[in-house]
C-alpha cells in the first residue's frame, strides 16, 4: 500500500508499507504509525516549484520497529540517499549532484 503526504498539490512524502489495512483502518491512509514502511521518499521543492532535494529511505532488512523510518541510528532503520538538482535564474536545471 502506498500513502502520500501533500503540499499545496506537490507529493512531498511518499511511504510503501508492507502490512495490508483493513476496511476500518482507511481513515488512517496519511498517518503510518504502526506500519511497516519499506520506502520512504521525501520532496522538497523551491519558491518556483522546482525538486531541490529527494530524500530517499530504505528499511534495513532486519529492522522490526514499525512507523516513519529513520536512518543508521535512529528506529526504524533505514538507509538514507540524497538526490539535489540546482536551477538557474530562468527555471533550467543547473546540475544534480
Amino acid at each position: 500500500m502506498n500513502k502520500a503526504t501533500y503540499d499545496g498539490g506537490r507529493p512531498n512524502r511518499e511511504d510503501l508499507q508492507h502490512r495490508r489495512r483493513r476496511r476500518y483502518d482507511l481513515d488512517r491512509r496519511g498517518n503510518v504509525t504502526g506500519d511497516a514502511v519499506l520506502t520512504q521518499s521525501e520532496t522538497q521543492y523551491d519558491a518556483d516549484s522546482n525538486v531541490t532535494m529527494v530524500i530517499t529511505k530504505d528499511r534495513f532488512h532486519d529492522e522490526t520497529a514499525t512507523g516513519e523510518l529513520g536512518n543508521a541510528t535512529t528506529a526504524p532503520k533505514a538507509r538514507v540517499s540524497y538526490t539535489t538538482a540546482y536551477y538557474d535564474a530562468v527555471n533550467r536545471a543547473d546540475g544534480q549532484r
